[in-house]
């Protein structure tokens, strides 16, 4: 018969690591959204048009890096 101690460890391992993964996942998609921000930053500077450039680089990815680093602090 299993120890219920070391069948509970590896439970409780099992479900740290599925955090894990979905903390390493929602970065992910964090980064890539912060790449499309940058993109349609530049773009909307060549356009001229600083009121949307200061929304998407002060507002926008500003919320996006408190989400990576608090997804990062979770790891």
């Amino acid at each position: 018969m299993a120890d219920v101690g070391i069948v509970d460890g590896v439970l409780h391992i099992g479900q740290s690591l599925q955090a894990d993964r979905a903390n390493v996942r929602a970065m992910s998609e964090t980064k890539e959204q912060q790449e499309q921000l940058n993109v349609d930053a530049q773009r909307a500077e060549r356009d001229g048009d600083l009121a949307r450039v200061a929304e998407l680089r002060y507002g926008k990815a500003m919320e996006l890096q408190k989400q990576l680093e608090d997804a990062n602090q979770s790891l």
